[in-house]
């Protein structure tokens, strides 16, 4: 446990050098507990938001405008009755249990075939076998990157003027932009006027934390997996591009 830690804190210090010393013996265990832990922290983060009237009036929002697009008009009766069973207990307790389970799953989910993808990539320029499991730690050990990321987006968002955000809402691009504030460019520009698919490009493109991440990943494609610098670095420009093209095609359905 000490020199998993100790590898870590190598890898943030220096991440060319430390992730050298990734290896296959290297324990997978540590690193994914404590991503998973630092994940379930800062969605619970989320709870005082998503348990909140105006969260639930915000959800109703989203609901009529969801049937509006499959033909069906809700009478104002009908959107208050809506927007009051939004924010019944029922309603929050679900609203928790999938917050967690809902999120804790998807996160597993991504991360899992996020390494397939990266292993598939990377075996594609490689004459040697890579392992799966090699390719999980190089994202696990990055991804402390992507979790101080998150924390301090939802730092932001709670510290601001959130309730003025969700009383914004109306379509679920809108909720998922409302919940997390932006460390980006995009932060001085307004998501509606702009659109969400320009807002979303501008935003993930000028988040030094995703620089960051994708540095950390280049240097472990170089250090664990020994790829070329050339070879790692094409690998690294295909994820990220891999990775813009998923979460815009789901700006675009929501």
């Amino acid at each position: 446990m000490k020199n998993t830690f100790i590898l870590w804190k190598e890898i943030i210090a220096n991440p060319f050098e430390g992730y050298k010393k990734l290896n296959n013996d290297t324990k997978l265990f540590l690193p994914f507990l404590t991503i998973i832990i630092l994940f379930l922290f800062s969605v619970l983060l989320m709870i005082p938001m998503q348990t909140s009237d105006v969260y639930g009036e915000a959800m109703a929002r989203v609901q009529q405008a969801a049937l509006a697009d499959r033909g069906t008009e809700l009478s104002d009766e009908q959107m208050t009755a809506m927007a009051e069973q939004m924010k019944s207990p029922m309603v929050r307790n679900i609203t928790i249990v999938s917050t967690i389970g809902g999120g804790l799953v998807s996160y597993i989910v991504i991360t899992l075939v996020s390494a397939l993808i990266l292993k598939l990539l990377s075996g594609g320029f490689k004459k040697e076998a890579v392992k799966y499991s090699l390719v999980l730690k190089i994202i696990l050990f990055a991804s402390i990157v992507s979790m101080v990321q998150a924390l301090l987006k939802m730092g932001i968002t709670l510290s601001g003027d959130w309730q003025r955000a969700l009383a914004r809402v109306n379509t679920t691009g809108d909720l998922q932009m409302a919940l997390q504030s932006p460390v980006s460019l995009a932060a001085l520009f307004d998501p509606v006027s702009m659109g969400r698919q320009v807002y979303f490009l501008l935003d993930y493109v000028t988040d030094i934390f995703n620089w960051i991440y994708y540095l950390f990943l280049y240097a472990g494609l170089k250090g664990a997996l020994a790829l070329e610098k050339n070879k790692a670095l094409a690998v690294t420009v295909i994820m990220a591009v891999i990775s813009i093209g998923i979460a815009l095609a789901f700006t675009l359905i929501g």
